[in-house]
């Protein structure tokens, strides 16, 4: 066989290797696992709240879910209450949202009170609270960083819960407050 035939039979080998590489299936990549991430609505002493509209973002797509309704409860710990509880079979006050953690870095959220039953008025702070919003981020691997929820007080004072200085956990036995 000549060097011209030669390069030509493996140039068309290549080529061929190269089709049947695009054409044959890639190995299924495996589903991403979702993270639950719980937050529990309290009044400023302790009382679990259901019926509050809260809203979830990262990066302007949002998710809103309604605290479902359920019998109030006491968690005890202080007023305001430091930590939550939305463990055992009926957890009150307790929503849950579903995240995929992103495919590489971290994706920062932002939960806000939407709405609060009647009876309420939107935040611990008193009557002319400014806003309350809680914040966390996600990382690839499905933990939950710095989740801590930052209340303006009337008088402009930034209070941050938790008050130790660390971070919910965002799980049932802790979730964010």
């Amino acid at each position: 066989m000549g060097t011209g035939i030669r390069r030509r039979a493996v140039a068309t080998a290549a080529v061929a290797l190269s089709v049947l590489a695009a054409w044959v299936p890639s190995a299924p990549v495996a589903a991403a696992t979702t993270v639950s991430v719980w937050i529990q609505t309290l009044d400023a002493c302790n009382q679990t709240i259901g019926g509050v509209g809260l809203s979830l973002a990262a990066g302007g797509a949002a998710t809103v879910r309604v605290v479902p309704n359920s019998a109030s409860r006491a968690i005890g710990g202080g007023c305001p209450a430091g930590r939550g509880d939305c463990t055992g079979a009926s957890p009150s006050g307790c929503a849950v949202f579903s995240l995929t953690p992103p495919a590489r870095g971290t994706q920062t959220y932002t939960v806000q009170q939407l709405s609060v039953p009647g009876g309420y008025t939107a935040c611990d702070g008193g009557s002319a609270c400014l806003g309350e919003v809680a914040n966390f981020t996600l990382d690839q691997s499905g933990d939950v960083l710095g989740a801590t929820v930052t209340d303006t007080l009337p008088d402009g004072v930034v209070t941050t819960q938790p008050a130790s200085g660390g971070s919910f956990a965002a799980t049932a036995g802790d979730p964010i407050v």
